[in-house]
């Protein structure tokens, strides 16, 4: 059996006083991986928090946004 590495890494990188986010892609990404990965993603963007590290409701949004995809992920394994 073949296995084929595909997958989207990100990274947050401080220079300075700034952060930068990496996004590293790896192989041929899928429209079932762009389905799972768009939805992290736009927590960072739109409410710029880490999800589950705190009892605020944008970090719980983001909790809960991240153990849905985790259940999707399980689809794969």
């Amino acid at each position: 059996m073949k296995i084929v590495r595909h997958g989207l890494s990100v990274g947050i990188e401080r220079i300075g006083r700034r952060f930068f986010l990496n996004f590293r892609v790896a192989g041929q990404l899928t429209h079932e991986d762009y389905e799972i990965m768009v939805p992290m993603l736009e927590v960072f963007q739109q409410y710029g928090v880490n999800p589950g590290r705190s009892g605020y409701d944008l970090c719980i949004i983001g909790g809960d946004l991240v153990e849905t995809t985790r259940k999707q992920l399980t689809r794969f394994f």
